[in-house]
Parts: C-alpha cells; sequence; structure tokens
C-alpha cells in the first residue's frame, strides 16, 4: 500500500484492510516513508522491493521509483488510486 498519510496512519489503515496482521508486522523492512525509498540507490531499492507491505508519505515519483525496480527484479508492477 502506497500512500500520502503519515506512516502512523498509512500502519493503522493496512492492519485494518488487512495488508499487515497486526501493529507489530510493521517492521522496519515493511514499512518505509517514501523519501527513505527515494535515498536508496536503484540496487538498494531492488533488493528491498519485495519486503515492503507500505509505504507512507509516498510521492508519485516513490511509486514510480517502486514499480521501477518492481520491473527490474521481474515482478509485474503497475499503480492506480487518486493522484494530485
Amino acid at each position: 500500500m502506497l500512500t500520502g498519510d503519515n506512516v502512523k496512519t498509512a500502519k493503522t489503515i493496512a492492519v485494518e484492510c488487512g495488508i499487515l496482521g497486526s501493529l507489530v508486522d510493521a517492521t522496519e523492512r515493511s514499512v518505509i516513508e517514501g523519501k527513505t525509498f527515494r535515498a536508496l540507490s536503484n540496487s538498494e531499492r531492488e533488493e528491498i522491493v519485495d519486503s515492503i507491505s507500505v509505504m507512507g508519505r509516498s510521492s508519485l515519483n516513490d511509486k514510480l521509483l517502486l514499480v521501477q525496480a518492481l520491473k527490474e527484479e521481474g515482478s509485474c508492477g503497475c499503480n492506480w488510486g487518486w493522484n494530485e
């Protein structure tokens, strides 16, 4: 789940939606902030992309970077939703 909401709100929504089983599941590897993801190198993003379940404070560019990392490591990725 990628959202512009802050990470705390994103975690709560992810638990309510069943993306995370509980807040305990919200580890450093499964939940990331957009600016942290954005600051990683391409290879670092590719290395962790499969472990990310929630990205808070994500920008449109963060979403693009995530889809690119998924594609590079052989996964299919897409983006949909409300964008301003």
